[in-house]
């Protein structure tokens, strides 16, 4: 039975038992509410330690992305600067080349 309709049997129920009073008091809800945050909070620390691996995991990602990044502009870089050098050279001595 759905809570709703328990509730409802017990309203319009001819005689009710304690127990069944006691369910559905305020302290009683109270204290199911306050066994789900204690449940919760037990959970939490190894919820927790799982999303601190998942940052440090992205951290590490992050870090080497950055590195090959690096590497492949420095790479870049020096492909550039010998093509540059190369391009001289071929200029002075086309320039030589006519005088």
């Amino acid at each position: 039975m759905r809570k709703g309709q328990e509730e409802r049997a017990v309203l319009y129920a001819a005689s009710v038992e304690a127990r069944e009073l006691r369910r559905w008091s305020p302290t009683a809800t109270r204290e199911a509410g306050e066994g789900a945050l204690e449940k919760r909070a037990r959970r939490l620390p190894g919820a927790r330690r799982g999303q601190r691996g998942l940052v440090l995991k992205a951290e590490r990602d992050v870090r080497l992305l950055e590195k090959l990044r690096e590497k492949r502009l420095g790479e870049w870089q020096a492909a550039a600067d010998k093509e540059q050098e190369a391009l001289a050279s071929e200029l002075f001595l086309a320039q030589w080349h006519r005088q």
